[in-house]
């Protein structure tokens, strides 16, 4: 990967691997790819993490094809509901989700939308 990247002259901002200290390494962007993506045999990505490993969002094409979820229930539903006024009790109820799920819910359709 080294060779290749100097071979073509990639700029240092876009290189997915580094030397730092004599030793290679991937470089913060790919690392924060690598972190929120989990992988199936042969490097193969399958889902993705949006809000990192603790978070309950998950976007997988196999679940409500591939919209953000949390358990198969898409985040903009409890996104809208709450906006309808739904509080966070009814909504956990309606979808038997946690608080916790619900608010991560909430923070991906929030962080999301403003970005």
């Amino acid at each position: 990967m080294l060779q290749i990247q100097d071979e073509v002259g990639l700029p240092e901002e876009l290189r997915f691997v580094v030397v730092r200290n004599g030793q290679g390494m991937i470089t913060s962007p790919v690392k924060r790819f690598v972190d929120v993506v989990d992988f199936a045999d042969v490097g193969t990505a399958m889902r993705i993490l949006p809000g990192g490993r603790g978070s309950a969002v998950v976007i997988d094409p196999q679940r409500q094809s591939g919209r953000p979820v949390v358990r198969s229930v898409p985040t903009d539903v409890v996104l809208e509901q709450f906006n309808a006024g739904e509080s966070l009790a009814a909504i956990s109820t309606l979808w038997d989700l946690s608080a916790d799920e619900i608010e991560s819910a909430l923070r991906y359709e929030l962080t999301s939308r403003a970005a």
